[in-house]
């Protein structure tokens, strides 16, 4: 094992103190996403949405995202890759810094501080990616920052991970507003696939979390119109 793989798989621990000793309220949003135990539980694989021709590359909230990326993604596509890591806390920055110091790969990557999610269209105003990683806060959160991005044109394609309650029962009352904006937007139609995690297999995922509903990874292409017009799970 290398240091930036010692690096990676301490940095869950590491985040939850931090988290913890910050008060933050891990019922409501992720504070870690163990990207390698998601893809052993699901098969499906982050890095197989970077191709050779991918130039931008857009990660919010998520630090391990960028140790992934160093891990997985060969130095020819780092080369060819502006990756930009949007972030709110000073932990999250270091972090970042440690992994591409440790690693020894050359990243070309701007550090983009959110002082407050209220500023969120704000600091994306005229920013454009060919692809958009996040597992952004919860509680809400997620559907509002999306919606932000996806209407915005930021990018064209998304690999998101969040609750897909909304989704799941688009006709139920609770969840019915959501979903019809998101239609009309044009949202749902371009869900090109959408893998569940139930909230119990969530939950051992996620150690230090609580979930009340399933996890869903969604890959939206603005590009692409799916088979189905009012994709729902």
């Amino acid at each position: 094992m290398n240091m930036i793989e010692q690096l990676f798989n301490d940095f869950g621990a590491k985040y939850l103190e931090e988290a913890k000793k910050n008060s933050v309220d891990l019922g409501l949003q992720t504070v870690y996403t163990p990207i390698d135990k998601i893809e052993k539980a699901t098969n499906f694989r982050f890095a197989d949405h970077i191709t050779s021709e991918t130039r931008s590359v857009a990660v919010l909230f998520n630090t391990e995202f960028i140790g992934y990326f160093i891990k997985e993604l060969p130095q020819n596509y780092i080369n060819n890759i502006k990756f930009t890591f949007f972030y709110d806390c000073e932990f999250d920055y270091k972090q970042v810094r440690n992994f591409i110091f440790f690693s020894g790969k050359k990243m070309n990557i701007d550090l983009v501080k959110i002082e407050n999610i209220k500023d969120f269209d704000k600091v994306m105003a005229g920013k454009k990616f060919d692809i958009v990683y996040s597992n952004p806060p919860y509680g809400g959160i997620d559907l509002k920052i999306l919606e932000s991005m996806f209407s915005k044109n930021v990018t064209n394609s998304f690999v998101w991970i969040a609750p897909v309650r909304w989704l799941q029962d688009p006709i139920a009352k609770y969840k019915r507003s959501t979903f019809n904006k998101f239609k009309k937007l044009g949202i749902c139609q371009k869900i090109q696939n959408a893998v569940v995690i139930p909230f119990q297999k969530a939950e051992s995922i996620f150690i230090g979390t609580r979930f009340a509903y399933d996890l869903g990874i969604l890959v939206i292409d603005k590009l692409k119109t799916n088979n189905n017009n009012n994709f729902s799970l």
